[in-house]
């Protein structure tokens, strides 16, 4: 099968290409950088073949080199994952590699399937976003909690400061109207 862009085998090696096949969500299958010119080149990203629009992350397949150097075998895909819980998403990418090849219309499925798995791993790591935020939010309010009890602390001691300042300054006038009635009475008898 051809890149429909470039008129050059879908599964050379990423080397000789200029990089690894990718699929849309239609399932058509380019070269990454031909349909990446392509969609620069265009007003609204769509496939060249089908003209339906683009709106989704490109379905990467990795070609096995060791197989798409034999004439024997077919060029394989895999998932750029080495997990072992992925092993069937990366039989899925070798069939989908094949159906490719072969014309197969069933590869639109393929990619779709592909991109629920590529959602659901980004829903994973979202989720796990989520709950580390949830968790910094909580301590943030404890934060905010423990600040306002403080606040709220040094408000009463303020207000306990500003009642005991009036206090004093109320029986610092008393002290001083006395020294002034003293002071008034010692002139009185001539003393002052």
């Amino acid at each position: 099968m051809v890149c429909i862009v470039c008129h050059e085998s879908q599964f050379t090696a990423p080397s000789q290409s200029g990089g690894h096949p990718v699929a849309l969500q239609c399932g058509h299958v380019f070269h990454k950088p031909c349909i990446e010119g392509w969609f620069r080149s265009s007003d609204e990203p769509s496939c060249p073949l089908c003209h339906k629009a683009h709106t989704t992350p490109f379905l990467t397949l990795f070609v096995d080199e060791a197989n798409s150097a034999s004439t024997s075998s077919r060029p394989t895909a895999r998932r750029g994952r080495a997990s072992p819980a992925h092993d069937d998403m990366d039989d899925m990418y070798a069939r989908m590699a094949q159906m490719s090849m072969a014309g197969d219309d069933s590869i639109m499925h393929m990619a779709l399937q592909g991109n629920m798995y590529m959602l659901q791993d980004e829903m994973e790591e979202l989720t796990e976003e989520k709950d580390m935020l949830a968790e910094q939010v909580q301590d943030l309010e404890s934060d905010v909690a423990i600040a306002k009890s403080r606040a709220d602390a040094l408000q009463m001691e303020v207000n306990r400061l500003g009642k005991i300042s009036h206090a004093h300054k109320t029986h610092i006038k008393s002290l001083q109207r006395n020294l002034e009635e003293k002071k008034e009475q010692l002139r009185y008898y001539g003393v002052y």
